[in-house]
């Protein structure tokens, strides 16, 4: 089912007409006895239950900033010479 209105109607009224939707609804928006846009009510997305071990891999923990050092030095490619350089601040 669907309904029409006008772009005055619309814009006086578009909270309103957001809120009044159901799912799958229409409503046509007109100018000048013209369509010129569509409102279309939509279904909630179902929400998904996080996988465990969905992020396996994507994060390093480590224990200081020797270990990182030593990770940066290792994900340089082997073509590359190695230009970084890296310091420690010991206290």
């Amino acid at each position: 089912m669907s309904a029409t209105v006008t772009v005055e109607e619309a814009q006086a009224h578009l909270a309103e007409l957001v809120s009044d939707l159901a799912p799958g609804q229409e409503i046509i928006i007109t100018e000048n006895n013209q369509p010129v846009a569509t409102l279309t009510g939509q279904c909630a997305r179902a929400h998904q239950p996080r996988q465990p071990g969905s992020a396996k891999g994507q994060l390093i923990i480590v224990a200081d900033d020797d270990e990182l050092a030593a990770l940066k030095l290792k994900s340089q490619p082997p073509s590359q010479p190695c230009t970084q350089r890296v310091s420690v601040a010991r206290r």
